[in-house]
């Protein structure tokens, strides 16, 4: 299922926006609501509303490519489809990794 239960994004979104992470890693994007909601507490803040001005790295990992979708191309910078044992090898090191 590409979702989660709603109550933990306050907590997660907050605690994430506190660090002020210059790369996140959002393993299991799902629908991409993640990325999206980090988008959001971590540029728009600062008048960066579109993708050529945003200066926070957040990549994506989703094993199951049917729920690719426009989310994903427009609010990860990258998004590595398969398994994460396959993909591990071609990533950086982030400062965030979120495994939700």
């Amino acid at each position: 299922m590409p979702a989660c239960r709603y109550e933990a994004i306050p907590l997660l979104v907050n605690k994430v926006e506190r660090l002020k992470p210059k790369t996140v890693l959002d393993i299991g994007t799902g629908f991409g609501k993640y990325g999206m909601l980090l988008r959001e507490v971590l540029e728009f803040p600062f008048q960066r509303f579109h993708k050529h001005q945003w200066e926070t790295k957040i990549d994506g990992v989703e094993a199951f490519t049917g729920y690719k979708n426009p989310i994903h191309d427009h609010v990860y910078n990258k998004v590595y489809y398969g398994d994460i044992l396959d993909v591990v090898h071609e990533m950086p090191k982030y400062d965030v990794i979120l495994l939700i």
